[in-house]
Parts: structure tokens; C-alpha cells; sequence
């Protein structure tokens, strides 16, 4: 997909790692990931996104916007678990929604743009190399004039990571 999509960029071209050192780093990852990613139960979860949950409007709106680390630090807007059912049976799943202050003001954008009508949709699911996690990711659709012709893209608006228990 990267190779397709900066054919005609070489120095972006040079930039992407071939499949032998993609495979590389996703060992790696998984040899040095810390706890995080292999979060088993509910209570892990919670105690992980305590401290990075933003609850109220205040917190959100709280932080100088010229502030760059501030606006792409990772918050939490909530973390849930309830039951899904897997072949007949009732199974823990647990759940954590996250975004940045940054990724977030895409919901403002499409709010001016689109007036009274919201759209969220999303661009795909994404099973996580390690962890036994998934992605769904949220956000909107804006459509752009890119030289004489009109795209579409993909803006995000939050991530949502979700797994059952083991």
C-alpha cells in the first residue's frame, strides 16, 4: 500500500522498510513491549488509564493548545467491559477509548463543515501485532480539492482498542 501510494515520491519511496524488517520490528516490539500491551483484566485496565482520563470538558480544554506534547498526549475517555457472546458462550471483553487533544479538534472541523448533520464512520478494524487486541478507529470523512480534483480522506477522531479477558 506505502509502495503504491509514494510511487512517484523516491525520497519517500527510500523511507519504507521492506517486509523482512517489518517482521523485525514487530519481534522486537514484542520482545520489548512492557506490561501494557498484555493487559489481561479489567483491573489492570483501569489502574493503566487512571491516570490518564479526561472525564469533563474542563480537563479537556485545560491545556495550552501551543503546548504540542500536551495536545498529542494520549488520554483516555472511558474504559468499559461487558460480555460477548463466542460460540454459545458468554466471554469478558474489556474495552478502552483514547484519542489526543490534537486528533480530537477533527470532530470540531466536521461540525463546522458539516452543519447539523454528524457522519462518524470508521476506516477499518485492526487486529494489534501483540496483546490480543483490536483497533477500531472513528472519525469522519472530509472531502478535499487536491490540485484540479477532489479526494476523500479519512480524518480520525478516537481509538477504540478492545480484547476479552483470559
Amino acid at each position: 500500500m506505502l509502495l503504491f501510494k509514494y510511487l512517484r515520491d523516491p525520497t519517500m519511496l527510500a523511507l519504507i522498510p521492506g517486509t523482512k524488517k517489518m517482521e523485525n520490528q514487530k519481534a522486537y516490539l514484542k520482545r520489548t513491549a512492557d506490561d501494557g500491551w498484555e493487559m489481561t483484566k479489567f483491573t489492570t485496565l483501569q489502574n493503566w488509564a487512571a491516570g490518564r482520563l479526561c472525564q469533563s470538558r474542563d480537563e479537556f480544554i485545560g491545556v495550552d493548545a501551543t503546548d504540542a506534547a500536551a495536545m498529542n498526549a494520549l488520554i483516555v475517555l472511558d474504559e468499559f467491559e461487558h460480555l460477548v457472546t463466542v460460540a454459545s458462550e458468554a466471554v469478558p471483553s474489556m474495552g478502552i477509548i483514547v484519542t489526543s487533544r490534537a486528533v480530537f479538534r477533527n470532530v470540531a472541523h466536521a461540525v463546522r463543515d458539516q452543519g447539523d448533520t454528524l457522519v462518524l464512520s470508521t476506516d477499518g478494524t485492526y487486529r494489534i501485532h501483540f496483546g490480543g487486541w483490536t483497533l477500531v478507529d472513528r472519525g469522519g470523512v472530509s472531502v478535499e480539492r487536491s490540485g484540479t480534483d477532489y479526494v476523500q480522506r479519512f480524518r480520525p477522531w478516537l481509538y477504540m482498542f478492545v480484547r476479552t479477558e483470559s
